[in-house]
């Protein structure tokens, strides 16, 4: 059985050029691609290589959810989570349909890492570690965007059930780097290749490219009734505590 699903909400066309890479790129792997539909979706939307569920197939489903959940809203997305978890998914990764995949986006996502380990240091803007531009997540708070990086120490193997990957040249930022910082950002792959955040540190993670092991999937839930641009942020928070 496929256990390996691929969610996206999307209003675009089935023209959409992320959506269309997407479903050529999966077409030889063993992973599944939900589209989640929402109220402006076209309604003749078509993809080969992936399952689309309109607002109209979404109601025909047995989640409670489902009745529960605001239109026009990026939480619909939950509803892909339900899909994946009872088709048996064991790995959930997550994008949107304005971030094109790279080649390694499709590499085999496994647990296990050996990195640098950040723990109990509060704030720590972990997108320091890739850039030495002063650039910081969507959802960081801003009385410490100025803070260094604290010295992470010895290598150690970790295990990790949720997994940010960054996104190059126009990456999640809050409209304060978008006012007064540089686009587009690519971030420095020879500087560090990847890190852990563990107890009593916190750095905001958003849903463009994530990873979900089966042990997370209760953390999936994005909050349903507030902005849209705060429901994967307090997603990440509640996820990290």
């Amino acid at each position: 059985m496929n256990n390996i699903f691929l969610v996206v909400t999307s209003i675009a066309k089935q023209d959409n050029p992320v959506l269309k890479k997407i479903a050529t790129d999966i077409s030889n792997r063993n992973i599944s691609f939900i589209i989640v539909g929402d109220a402006k979706s076209p309604a003749d939307f078509s993809l080969a290589g992936c399952d689309f569920y309109s607002i109209e197939r979404q109601q025909m489903l047995e989640f409670s959810l489902v009745k529960q959940l605001p239109k026009n809203h990026y939480a619909r997305k939950n509803i892909g989570y339900l899909i994946a978890m009872k088709s048996g998914a064991n790995t959930i990764i997550e994008t949107d349909d304005d971030n094109f995949p790279y080649s390694d986006f499709w590499n085999t996502r496994v647990e296990n890492h050996t990195v640098p380990l950040y723990q109990n240091n509060g704030w720590i803007n972990i997108y320091k570690l890739f850039s030495d531009k002063n650039i910081w997540p969507r959802g960081f708070s801003l009385n410490h965007i100025r803070k260094n990086l604290p010295d992470a120490g010895a290598l150690q193997s970790c295990k990790c059930p949720i997994q940010q990957g960054l996104a190059n040249e126009n990456p999640d930022v809050d409209a304060i780097y978008r006012l007064t910082g540089a686009l587009p950002v690519l971030f420095d792959e020879t500087k560090a290749a990847a890190a852990a955040i563990g107890k009593s540190t916190w750095c905001p993670f958003n849903s463009q490219n994530t990873t979900w092991f089966k042990e997370t999937f209760p953390l999936l839930y994005l909050p349903s009734f507030c902005s849209f641009r705060m429901t994967d942020i307090w997603r990440s928070f509640v996820a990290q505590r």
